[in-house]
């Protein structure tokens, strides 16, 4: 009695094995099939808002930068740093 309760056991191992490679691996091919698609997706949604966002910034206003001061201290020669 003891060897046919011993080899259920084993069997139940075995088929958890099995039961648990057969799903990684299918995971892994749904993971590999899908992961070009996502890329291509986020690389055409991101790199427009990127663009969007950096020509946002260059027209907001108080972006351009003011160099009047400085223009003044090099016609007069009174710098902060430097002779």
């Amino acid at each position: 009695m003891p060897r046919n309760g011993r080899r259920a056991r084993v069997e139940k191992d075995v088929s958890a094995v099995v039961a648990v490679t057969t799903i990684s691996t299918i995971v892994v091919i749904i993971v590999v099939a899908v992961m070009p698609m996502v890329v291509a997706m986020v690389t055409v949604t991101v790199t427009p808002a990127i663009v969007v966002v950096m020509v946002a910034m260059a027209m907001a206003p108080g972006s351009q930068q003011d160099n009047s001061n400085q223009r003044k201290a090099c016609k007069t020669g009174h710098h902060d740093i430097g002779p």
